[in-house]
């Protein structure tokens, strides 16, 4: 209700009241306006959340859509089961993030569990990519000095190393 309306309403109830001397009535009244104006205001509130919800579910499912994208099919079944538990995992926290703004120390938590499952995920991709499979994430994990501009360098390394193994085995 606007500020104008409710200075005629009080307007209204102030002449009724002089005139008729029925304060009760013109309370009920009132009240009645009051309570009719919370349940609106509640209403329109819950309708607001649900909007924000909704849009986030649909944001969501969008997202999963683009992540199960041709390109990022993997060869191996139990990589292919692996990636996608984690990408439902990472989906999850990211909602927890949104959720638990307000308490940094459970976002930091939240942030490095995240960051955990991407770098598996990472090593999933690249055993998943690779001849030589998770001999040559052994050896990417073993020399995990360089920085990460030398990612690319240090996979072809790792596999090559491993497939010098595997072939001596």
């Amino acid at each position: 209700m606007s500020d104008h309306e409710d200075q005629l309403l009080d307007t209204n109830l102030s002449y009724t009241k002089a005139s008729t001397g029925t304060s009760n009535s013109n309370s009920d009244f009132a009240d009645a306006i009051n309570l009719f104006k919370t349940v609106l205001d509640n209403q329109f509130s819950n309708l607001a959340q649900k909007l924000v919800s909704d849009q986030q579910s649909n944001a969501k499912s969008l997202s999963k859509k683009l992540k199960d994208n041709p390109s990022n099919k993997l060869k191996g079944e139990g990589n292919r089961i692996q990636y996608s538990f984690n990408e439902e995992i990472i989906e999850d926290l990211e909602g927890l993030e949104s959720k638990v703004k307000d308490l940094p120390s459970v976002l930091s938590v939240l942030k490095e569990i995240g960051e955990k499952l991407r770098k598996r995920n990472k090593l999933i991709r690249i055993a998943d990519s690779s001849p030589a499979g998770w001999k040559t994430v052994s050896e990417y994990e073993l020399n995990d000095v360089a920085d990460d501009s030398d990612d690319d360098k240090r996979i072809r390394n790792a596999e090559s190393r491993a497939l010098r193994a595997k072939r001596a085995n």
